[in-house]
């Protein structure tokens, strides 16, 4: 299978998990309302703290050795999943322990669900790691199939449980890690003869948790910025406040996939290329054709998303409506901003990524502490998306000082690369009409 056909099966399994995430979306805010879809945010931010904080960037070290050295594959995969695997218990103890003490006295009485939900959170750690060995092996429809098992179970999960007079934060939030479990086992089962057969050195753990570790910085500096917006709010705001600000982020996250098989993908490609100049063009290509494939879909999405909360999600959400459109503006940075940032690390540019992030970080606590009080969830949207924007332009200045060469308008798209998208879809379309022709025949 050639590059195109794999950038494309992405970009169909993302549609097919969006349209899948957004059925659960609205399922959870019809059945839980305004005050449970805040429950549920805050319930459901720990194990996504836990997620982020404790693969301490070992996946994406899987990846980089794995791409730069095909014939160790096996055994950094090996070295990788067992560490991925002693960090996984480590988070869930420590997260169990401690993060009762960080609920204010108004929310305390989410410390049960919260503790039960860190528990159950393992698989937010090892699956990361699972994902990397697989993507290491450029075995992408794998990776595709697993993230459809996982978006189908989750509504399934979330309509059973509301069939049967169960549908609460806790169990919403819960219901979310099955399809986790079931990837996680698949998985092993698929790599388990192979690693039968490979040993591992200490220098090989050694090797994979130094490249995790440089890896880190960037990675810890990205995990406070992402996560400090529902932190911000369930201490500056009340519960309510933060549901409206999860549906309006929630449906306009989806916005951010549409560049994803240019994570996935095009980190391999980068991280394969030995010198400067090919890896310079290849990000930059990918990044061009990132812009043209993402404006549509910012349009699109743009047209549909008031009656998507107004009609969908219920008019309980009517005050999510506005922050939503400015969150869409937000995430179409982010989606420019997350490519960027990945691709950094494929050339050691991590510093520009944590400067970065450590800036935004601040700037967002300054402004949202001024703001939000008076003015809410638009408050917080709007500086949301004056951070992203802030973020990127950032990035892109320091990292052209250093890697990019030449005007800044080489990192813009133009006409022959919506000439070549709009080939590749008519090329789609060929292919398609074929297929349709053959299975009449």
């Amino acid at each position: 299978m050639n590059r195109r056909d794999e950038y494309l099966q992405t970009f169909i399994t993302q549609f097919v998990c969006l349209f899948l995430g957004v059925f659960s979306s609205v399922l959870a805010s019809r059945c839980l309302l305004p005050e449970g879809r805040g429950q549920m945010g805050a319930i459901q931010y720990y194990p996504t703290l836990l997620g982020t904080f404790f693969p301490l960037a070992v996946p994406q070290a899987i990846t980089l050795f794995m791409s730069a050295d095909p014939k160790r594959s096996d055994i950094y995969s090996r070295a990788g999943i067992q560490i991925s695997l002693l960090l996984s218990l480590l988070g869930v103890i420590l997260f169990t322990i401690f993060s009762p003490f960080t609920l204010s006295v108004k929310n305390s009485y989410l410390i049960r669900p919260v503790v039960i939900a860190c528990l159950a959170a393992a698989p937010m750690v090892f699956i990361p790691s699972i994902q990397a060995i697989y993507r290491g092996d450029q075995q992408f429809n794998w990776i595709n199939r697993s993230l459809i098992i996982v978006a189908v179970l989750y509504p399934i999960n979330l309509s059973v449980l509301w069939f049967l007079g169960r549908l609460t934060p806790l169990n919403a939030v819960l219901a979310g890690f099955v399809g986790n479990y079931l990837v996680c086992g698949l998985g092993v089962i698929g790599k388990i003869k192979q690693w039968r057969a490979v040993r591992v050195n200490l220098q090989d753990y050694k090797d994979l948790l130094i490249q995790g570790i440089r890896f880190f910085g960037p990675v810890l500096a990205i995990l406070l910025f992402q996560m400090s917006d529902r932190a911000l709010l369930m201490n500056l705001t009340n519960l309510k406040q933060l549901g409206f600000y999860v549906v309006a982020y929630s449906a306009t996250y989806p916005l951010t996939l549409v560049t994803e098989p240019f994570l996935q993908i095009g980190f391999v490609e980068i991280a394969s290329q030995n010198s400067i100049e090919n890896k310079q063009s290849i990000f930059l290509r990918r990044f061009k054709l990132a812009q043209v494939i993402l404006l549509p879909m910012f349009f699109l999405m743009g047209m549909f998303l008031y009656p998507f909360i107004r009609f969908l999600q219920g008019s309980e959400f009517i005050p999510a409506i506005y922050p939503a459109y400015i969150c869409l503006i937000a995430m179409f940075i982010k989606s420019l901003s997350r490519y960027w940032e990945n691709s950094l690390r494929t050339v050691n540019l991590n510093r520009t990524s944590i400067f970065a992030n450590i800036f935004s970080l601040v700037l967002m606590a300054g402004l949202a502490y001024c703001f939000v009080p008076n003015y809410g969830v638009i408050g917080f949207s709007i500086i949301l998306g004056l951070v992203e924007l802030f973020k990127l332009v950032f990035m892109i200045y320091y990292s052209k000082q250093i890697f990019i060469s030449g005007s800044l308008k080489t990192i813009f798209f133009n006409r022959s690369d919506i000439e070549l998208v709009l080939e590749h879809v008519k090329e789609v379309v060929s292919k398609m009409r074929k297929s349709t022709t053959r299975a009449r025949e």
